[in-house]
């Protein structure tokens, strides 16, 4: 969810693999440290020499995707998508072998074995997908049940951790069994810097539609690295406080439609089980409560949408996302839905990773949104809206009716 500032709480769901240098085993051990080889060299900046703006790398198809044929390709982008996930990931698997992430993995006394067993794994695979993209520093992973809470929060103060600010986070996202998952920036971010850190609930209940212990982790996980690896476009400014960076002016139908697409494409067998998926969540589109945000700013609420999505409805969502404060609106639940649409339909044109290099132009290249996207889309954003209200329309009537 858009709520950035350093121990601010972002909470959604989300999976992965790709080989690194020196991968150490699958299995986190309980306070053992790891270092894996996950993180590209960060650029410098200098007055003199600002970085290269970012190149997207179409999906390679004999006829590709233009906004002029969009709409004539709907019933294709859901497969160009999946199939330009997978092909990102292996494109960018020799950039990951000279990347470095320091991770630590810490798993609670009472933790059963079969919780995150994979999740270097399903790392190294969010690794490759944003290689191109400002790099990850550090992250730390505390995984427990809900009756290690108190070994949590006394492993915030150990030297292995250092973060002892993070209490409050720890105890806000355990107040009862069904735990919650947190992942946010370190409290004290240094700028230039994007240090994470995790809480990994042993309990996830099945409202996510998805089988299986596994599946239920990995999605989560795949979901919320993509908030990590956004943030860290903007790493280079200060962002400990309230709308600072990724914030302060990105819209949110792509803040969580990024994020859906590997939480769904990566556990998925194949692009039938993918679509499946897709349909589901839009045919289940929410809205969600301003008025139940607990005190940390996460919703608590949430209503069923009940409104056709005409192309004028979809055109004001698109619209209300980049209001300020758009995180606290009415609308954002529909940023799991309608903005995934939007999102999927920008990434069949122009790749994977087109999305993210909206944020690397804002973050690392100081454009406005208007010149990010034109940049990269050969478009102005009041050119291609209208066209992305019109697919958000399309695909949501035909799974909603």
């Amino acid at each position: 969810m858009k709520n950035f500032t350093a121990i601010s709480v972002v909470l959604s769901l989300t999976l992965a693999g790709c080989s690194s240098v020196e991968r150490e085993p699958v299995q986190p051990v309980a306070t053992a440290t790891q270092t894996e080889a996950t993180q590209t060299p960060e650029p410098t900046v200098t007055a003199e020499s600002k970085p290269e703006l970012f190149e997207p790398i179409p999906p390679q198809l004999a006829t590709p995707v233009t906004w002029e044929n969009l709409l004539q390709r709907a019933d294709e982008i859901h497969a160009i998508n999946y199939n330009d996930t997978f092909a990102t990931i292996e494109r960018n698997a020799p950039i990951v072998e000279s990347i470095i992430v320091e991770r630590s993995y810490f798993r609670g006394p009472n933790l059963a074995d079969r919780h995150y067993v994979e999740l270097a794994s399903w790392l190294s695979q969010t690794d490759a997908l944003y290689a191109r993209s400002v790099p990850l520093d550090s992250q730390i992973f505390l995984m427990f049940p809900f009756e290690d809470v108190q070994w949590a929060v006394e492993k915030l103060s150990d030297s292995e951790v250092n973060h002892p600010q993070y209490r409050d986070i720890v105890l806000n996202a355990n107040r009862t069994p069904r735990q919650g998952v947190r992942q946010n920036a370190v409290p004290g971010l240094t700028p230039g810097r994007f240090d994470g850190i995790w809480l990994l609930p042993a309990t996830l209940d099945g409202s996510y539609g998805f089988s299986g212990l596994a599946r239920k982790e990995a999605a989560m996980l795949y979901h919320e690295q993509v908030h990590q690896h956004q943030q860290a476009q903007w790493k280079d400014e200060n962002l400990n406080g309230p709308n600072f960076g990724m914030g302060r002016a990105t819209p949110c139908f792509i803040v969580e439609g990024m994020a859906t697409t590997p939480e769904f494409v990566l556990i998925s067998g194949d692009v039938a089980e993918y679509e499946g998926f897709v349909r589901d969540r839009v045919r289940g589109a929410y809205t969600s409560d301003p008025n139940t945000r607990d005190e940390l700013g996460n919703f608590t609420g949430y209503s069923p949408l009940t409104e056709e999505v005409t192309v004028e409805f979809a055109a004001a969502y698109l619209k209300d996302s980049f209001a300020e404060n758009c995180n606290s609106g009415l609308q954002y639940g529909l940023s799991y839905s309608l903005g995934y649409l939007a999102t999927e339909a920008l990434v069949a044109i122009k790749g994977y990773e087109s999305p993210m290099g909206l944020l690397t132009l804002m973050g690392l290249n100081d454009l406005s949104w208007d010149e990010a996207f034109e940049n990269i889309f050969e478009v102005s954003w009041d050119e291609a809206m209208p066209l992305l209200a019109q697919y958000v329309s399309l695909k949501s009537m035909e799974y909603r009716n």
